[in-house]
This record gives structure tokens, sequence and C-alpha cells, in this order.
């Protein structure tokens, strides 16, 4: 058993929302972030 943990994230600053379809054409809220500049 393994004590480790594989976190991700994204540091950012929010921009605003906005909306995407998908193949079914139900429409997607998403945030837009402004992330960077990546090292």
């Amino acid at each position: 058993m393994s004590n480790e943990r594989n976190v991700k994230g994204l540091l950012g600053t929010k921009l605003g929302m906005t909306q995407v379809w998908d193949e079914n054409n139900r429409v997607i809220p998403v945030t837009v972030i402004q992330a960077g500049p990546c090292v």
C-alpha cells in the first residue's frame, strides 16, 4: 500500500465565464483562466 498522492492543480487568474457545446449540443459552462508563464 502506498501513501503517495498525485495532486494536480492550476494557478492562475479567473478572467470570466463562457460556454461550450458538447457532441450532443448540450451547453457546458466553463471558467476562463489566465495561467502562466509556466516554468
